[in-house]
């Protein structure tokens, strides 16, 4: 059964998912994920759906599990540790993720082990707030090895509104890289609670349009 069709919002505390931002010790955070990409005809090309949690295990420690499937029901999950490489106030700051994990490919299960980190720093453009953040990540494997590298650019908007661009180039199971550019509007339902829809477009297939929903929850 595929996870709920559900993804991206925006914390109020930290400004995305993928980022240098650690959790406060005992908070956590949660996000349900659905990107779907559709030829011009409409046919459906790929789908993939991801629960993305968060749990501050202390001031300087976030745990971190991802789990997801893909249109060819494969599935990959990983559990992580965020630490803080530095942090200055109100200005920029670094983390370094460690992790383990397993990736079914064509009914082949390979395990994993991450290395990643990412830096960031909250902005201003005027009288308005954002946050700018660069993640990347490299999965060590026996068999075809998997990198992703993501630059985010947030802007506040009124009444908790959150304007998120992202661009993002990724090289998965020893294939070539492949880029994508997502903007996104993350629209409030609570303080804790944000949903958020948005377009993609890949290198790929860049006549193919791609689609995103989904929810972050603060706990």
């Amino acid at each position: 059964m595929r996870w709920l069709s559900l993804i991206i919002a925006t914390c109020l505390a930290t400004p995305i998912a993928a980022n240098p931002w650690l959790r406060d010790e005992g908070s956590s955070f949660l996000s349900l994920e659905d990107t779907s990409r559709y030829s011009e005809s409409g046919t459906l090309q790929d789908r993939y759906s991801s629960v993305f949690f968060e749990y501050g295990l202390s001031r300087d420690t976030t745990l971190i599990f991802h789990a997801g499937i893909d249109r060819s029901d494969n599935i990959d999950a990983v559990v992580s540790l965020k630490r803080s490489l530095f942090a200055t106030e109100g200005g920029p700051r670094a983390s370094y993720e460690l992790g383990i994990g397993q990736r079914d490919v064509s009914g082949q299960a390979r395990a994993f082990v991450r290395a990643g980190a990412a830096i960031g720093s909250g902005i201003s453009f005027g009288a308005r707030s954002g946050w700018v953040s660069l993640m990347g990540y490299h999965d060590f494997q026996d068999v075809g090895s998997t990198s992703k590298v993501e630059a985010t650019l947030g802007l506040n908007g009124t009444g908790g509104w959150k304007y998120i661009l992202q661009a993002t180039a990724d090289k998965l199971d020893g294939r070539d890289w492949q880029g994508r550019l997502a903007p996104s509007i993350a629209i409030p339902l609570s303080a804790e609670t944000h949903l958020l829809v948005g377009l993609y477009t890949e290198s790929r297939a860049p006549a193919d349009i791609g689609l995103k929903v989904g929810v972050w929850q603060e706990f």
